[in-house]
Formats: C-alpha cells, sequence, structure tokens
C-alpha cells in the first residue's frame, strides 16, 4: 500500500482504538500485520483488553511487544482467545516510546471461526 501508520516518540502517553467489540468465551481471533521500527527500545505496540462488562476494569490484558529497532518491515501474527466472561474486547494501539519511529500497517483482527476482519481500515489507505 501506499499509506500506513507513522508513530513517532515523544508523543504523549495514549492509544488508539476502535471501541468495543462483542465477543463470546473461547472464541479465537488472529492478530496480525506488519511493523517496522527504528531506533527504539522493546514496546507494546498494542495491548487487547477483555472485559465482562465495559464499565469495569478488563478481566485480562494481552500485550503485544513490537521489536527493539528493527529497521525492516517484519510481519506478525498472533492468536488471542477470548478469556472465561469476556463479553467484549478492545485494541489499542499505544504510543508514548522514549525515542524513535514506529511504523504499523496491515492491521488485521479476524475471527477465526467466520473469517470476519475486525479492524475497521487496517492498511491505512482512506
Amino acid at each position: 500500500g501506499s499509506s500506513c501508520l507513522r508513530i513517532d516518540a515523544g508523543e504523549p502517553v495514549g492509544w488508539m482504538s476502535q471501541g468495543h467489540f462483542t465477543t463470546l468465551q473461547g472464541k479465537e481471533y488472529e492478530f496480525s500485520g506488519w511493523i517496522l521500527t527504528e531506533q527504539t527500545a522493546a514496546w507494546d505496540l498494542c495491548t487487547v483488553y477483555f472485559y465482562a462488562d465495559p464499565a469495569q476494569p478488563p478481566i485480562e490484558a494481552v500485550h503485544l511487544k513490537a521489536p527493539a529497532d528493527q529497521p525492516w518491515w517484519t510481519p506478525f501474527r498472533v492468536r488471542l482467545k477470548a478469556p472465561a466472561g469476556a463479553k467484549s474486547f478492545q485494541v489499542m494501539v499505544t504510543h508514548g516510546f522514549p525515542k524513535g519511529t514506529m511504523w504499523v500497517d496491515e492491521l488485521s483482527l479476524r475471527a477465526l471461526d467466520t473469517g470476519e476482519e475486525i479492524v475497521v481500515n487496517g492498511s491505512y489507505e482512506r
């Protein structure tokens, strides 16, 4: 593609999210994409939070690390399983790392049983 998400160091610590998604306990997903990092330390690329109730703290958090200083596009692929009691989840791409730049592209979160794509515009082309 011609576009990707660039995240620079020094931006305030924070996250980007597309909201809460409904799930069922035991449902499995595959989270994948491409990442490139330059002059960075290992950092939580994103965190997936599972909730029994979105108004309450999450019942589980899964942290996915970005590689340290890896200046070439590298694919990643992780399987996730909704824990017991989970009714929704949220994917947050984090930023606020101390130095360097990170790029991500072709982000995908797909339900393994149906193939449904959950991430909207993970290629950052729109």
